[in-house]
């Protein structure tokens, strides 16, 4: 309840993290988007149908992967590194934030 009080906000490296999170949260009769924020820094295939409120940070693992396949033969076959790149996630605001609307 002293958690409760202020605006407090768990940010969990991965959904399973926020999965074990959430549980903590339910034993102590706290619930995420309403007494405390909760929000995941990665995403999983199964987030989408096992709990799709969760607010969460995405990005196309698809297209990361082929980037990077791609700078291991261009290093292997030009014999330097290539110029960085910048990977532009994209934000969903699921409902375990304050204020957030389902989704």
């Amino acid at each position: 309840a002293q958690l409760a009080a202020k605006k407090t906000v768990i940010i969990a490296e991965s959904p399973g993290l926020a999965l074990q999170a959430q549980n903590w949260l339910v034993e102590h009769e706290l619930k995420p988007g309403l007494d405390i924020g909760l929000v995941s820094c990665d995403d999983a295939v199964w987030v989408r149908g096992f709990w799709p409120g969760l607010a969460r940070v995405q990005y196309g693992r698809f297209q990361t992967g082929m980037m990077a396949a791609a700078w291991i033969l261009e290093t292997i076959q030009q014999g330097h590194l290539p110029k960085s790149q910048k990977i532009t996630p994209q934000w969903h605001q699921g409902n375990t934030l304050f204020g957030a609307s389902a989704g």
